[in-house]
């Protein structure tokens, strides 16, 4: 049997007893996104504290693709959806890692350092050259410049999703809800397969488009809102404020939506 949020993408079917309310979860998901909002809107960040500033904005990001969320499943779309949501578990992993650990903090921080190397070095191999007008000895000076910042404070180069998951405590959600994510990303097999309009024949009659279960919308709200009140929870502890106020009336909501989709994909024989 197949458990959890595994089973909401490999079990296929009807949409099952529950009757999902999209529009309905939609509008609980925006009043989650405002009251997070609101919380962030009303903070004082000290500007010589890089873990208060980096927390935060973090946060925002965070918030900026949560409200992506509800806005793309409104018109239809629920693969860009669950690809936003993909993308706000990475700064879910990030937030929480560099808030709990300063040396992951500091190396997230001097990353950068090692992503200007990589684009410049893209850039001087492609076939359009957009770093030429700079002229060969500018850019072998910046990239100089670059890696003398580099040896001189020993900054090393990003850490990987996986890894910043683990120290962020939510290595489980990588290995099974962040990793299935993937399919709609790389667009796999599995998903162009809910594209196709078949008759009886397993002939091909035309395409679907924005079309989909309630109970993927339901799971893909539930994964995407329970992100932001883990992210909440880190900005509540950076910042001293009490995360209660929005988990007590968001959190158990969003724990049960996610409890009934793993138990009707269970149900449907998963």
């Amino acid at each position: 049997m197949i458990h959890g949020w595994l089973a909401v993408f490999v079990t296929k079917g009807a949409t099952g007893p529950m009757g999902w309310d999209t529009k309905e979860l939609v509008a609980r998901s925006k009043e989650l996104g405002r009251d997070c909002f609101s919380v962030l809107s009303g903070l004082t960040v000290a500007g010589e504290d890089v873990r208060q500033l980096v927390v935060s904005t973090l946060y925002a990001r965070i918030l900026e693709l949560y409200h992506g969320v509800p806005f793309l499943l409104d018109v239809g779309l629920l693969p860009p959806a669950q690809v936003v949501t993909r993308v706000l578990m990475e700064a879910l992993f990030t937030i929480r890692a560099v808030a709990a650990d300063e040396e992951t903090l500091r190396r997230y921080v001097g990353a950068d350092e090692h992503r200007k190397l990589k684009i410049i070095g893209k850039s001087q191999g492609s076939e359009r050259k957009p770093l030429a007008e700079l002229g060969d000895q500018r850019i072998e000076e910046i990239v100089k410049e670059i890696q003398e910042n580099i040896a001189e404070h020993e900054l090393k180069p990003p850490l990987s999703a996986e890894a910043l998951a683990h120290k962020a405590g939510l290595h489980d959600w990588y290995l099974i809800e962040y990793t299935l994510l993937s399919t709609a990303v790389h667009s796999s097999i599995s998903e162009l397969h809910e594209y196709l309009d078949l008759d009886e024949e397993e002939e091909l009659r035309g395409f679907r488009f924005a079309t989909f279960r309630g109970r993927d919308a339901a799971g893909t709200i539930a994964l995407s809102s329970l992100s932001l009140l883990k992210a909440h929870e880190t900005l509540a502890d950076v910042f001293g404020l009490d995360p209660l106020v929005v988990d007590e009336k968001h959190g158990e909501f969003f724990k049960e939506l996610m409890r009934q989709v793993q138990e009707n994909a269970d149900d449907e024989g998963g």
